[in-house]
């Protein structure tokens, strides 16, 4: 049997959240309404092998409905529980490289804030208020999620989600949406947020892969080439000069070796580097 998903545990008590998110509801959303997602994918899983199979004869259309809308809930779930954190652990503001990501695409904190809370609030019918990263744009930004099926803006990276389906809020605090997201931001926890941008960002420069390239040609570029246009749509340069020191750098195929790191030794070190252009495969 192929692999299943399962209920990722809370990384708090159930009680951590209060008194913005009862120890209840936490109970019910996370073991009820986040189970039966992972139940509803792996049962689609189990359809769609068995009619593989020809021991069963399937709707493929409605299976894979279902597998798309009981999966998605399943993974914005898992981000949902991490991205919070107790009463002095989560809220305030954040600092380091997601403050100043968050000034550049939004113009300050408070901007941001009062717009990703406009989202929530006004999300027709239930879903969630998102924020991504754009590796094209090197920016943050916004989208609602009015059906689960429909999850994201494609290969942009879910660093913040916010539920506002009943379930995540009605015993507290009943019809009233708008008191639940300006509670929740008393528990976001700026920390996990920053990491994801921190492994989006790394993402984006890409690693190093002799699997991944195909060489198509080379072309001189002085060393005032910002270093994060490096990475060009699927495009990306590898390094090459005769004036080089050798330090084997670019040659390097360690995973943890981002092109980030290449760039910024090769950059430093030679005035005119012949860079090697190959395409994305």
């Amino acid at each position: 049997m192929p692999n299943r998903y399962s209920v990722p545990q809370l990384p708090y008590a159930y009680n951590a959240l209060e008194p913005y998110i009862s120890e209840k509801i936490m109970q019910l959303h996370h073991d009820k309404q986040h189970a039966a997602y992972v139940n509803g994918a792996n049962t689609a899983l189990d359809k769609l092998e068995k009619a593989r199979k020809g021991e069963a004869q399937i709707d493929i259309r409605a299976v894979l409905r279902d597998y798309s809308f009981n999966v998605n809930g399943h993974i914005l779930h898992s981000i949902f529980w991490p991205n919070m954190a107790p009463a002095g652990k989560g809220g305030g503001k954040p600092g380091g490289a997601l403050a100043d990501k968050i000034e550049a695409s939004f113009g300050g904190f408070d901007k941001f804030k009062a717009q990703f809370s406009d989202a929530a609030k006004t999300v027709e019918g239930s879903g969630w208020a998102l924020l991504l990263y754009d590796p094209e744009t090197d920016q943050l930004v916004l989208t609602q999620i009015e059906k689960q099926n429909f999850m994201h803006l494609a290969q942009m990276t879910i660093l913040l989600g916010l539920d506002v389906w009943e379930h995540a809020y009605y015993l507290d605090y009943l019809n009233d949406r708008g008191k639940y997201v300006d509670n929740w931001w008393n528990v976001v926890n700026w920390s996990d947020v920053d990491s994801r941008l921190s492994k989006a960002k790394k993402c984006n420069f890409l690693f190093l892969s002799l699997a991944t390239v195909k060489y198509i040609s080379s072309e001189f570029i002085p060393y005032t080439m910002p270093i994060p246009f490096v990475v060009e749509r699927n495009y990306l340069w590898r390094s090459y000069s005769s004036a080089c020191t050798a330090c084997n750098t670019c040659n390097m195929v360690e995973p943890e070796l981002s092109l980030f790191d290449i760039f910024e030794t090769c950059f430093k070190r030679l005035p005119t580097v012949s860079l090697h252009r190959f395409l994305l495969v």
